[in-house]
């Protein structure tokens, strides 16, 4: 389910943004709907596009809110468990870098109150919305949902693929510019001179060598 979302929101964010956001919403609810009702695939995405359906804009809002929220109350623990480290490094002209302890803190505090408080939060909208439409949705309408969750899953792995052959390209055009011209070992040669010396001066260490 996770894989299709993301699949179906990449595909809206390749058409200029603005559907990536809207896809975001409206299938926002699909792993709640997975674990919940036990939906599966492209199932779970049609049901949470159903719920959120007509209601978008205050499903939006109120992620908005939260998300604001949660960025103020992040932003006044930081400063309170990092702050003056962070003033006197911002004044030496240093990049500022948390203390142990803060890094500590932000860590338990995004991980055991953020995290379980979102989750909630997301459930609570879900579990309001399946009250609201307590009702599976029409045929007609569960077709034309596949419909366009299809086509932006298309969208979204051509858009991948894309940028993965772009990659490509990219590396191999301009890897050579960042490679170190190195002469290959075999390029270096002895000149002929040195190797005339050292010839000359063989029978005389050959007959030393012998007296010893």
């Amino acid at each position: 389910v996770s894989g299709l979302v993301t699949l179906t929101t990449l595909g809206g964010f390749f058409l200029l943004f603005i559907p990536g956001i809207m896809l975001s919403i409206w299938l926002s609810l699909s792993l709640y709907v997975f674990f919940a009702e036990n939906r599966r695939g492209t199932s779970a995405l049609v049901v949470s596009w159903h719920y959120v359906k007509g209601y978008w804009g205050g499903i939006f809002w109120r992620f908005l809110f939260f998300g604001i929220a949660v960025l103020l109350i992040s932003l006044v623990l930081a400063f309170v468990t990092s702050g003056p480290a962070i003033l006197i490094a911002l004044k030496s002209g240093v990049k500022p870098e948390l203390s142990l302890f803060g890094q500590l803190f932000n860590l338990a505090f995004n991980n055991f109150l953020i995290l379980p408080l979102s989750i909630i939060y997301s459930y609570g909208v879900y579990r309001s919305l399946k009250e609201i439409k307590a009702s599976v949705p029409l045929e007609s309408d569960e077709q034309k949902i596949k419909r366009n969750i299809t086509i932006f899953s298309v969208i979204g792995i051509l858009g991948l693929i894309a940028m993965i052959a772009l990659a490509g390209f990219l590396f191999v055009k301009f890897l050579p510019s960042f490679t170190p011209n190195i002469k290959s070992p075999t390029s270096f040669q002895v000149p002929v001179s040195s190797m005339m010396d050292s010839m000359a001066f063989s029978p005389l260490l050959d007959f030393l060598s012998l007296g010893k």
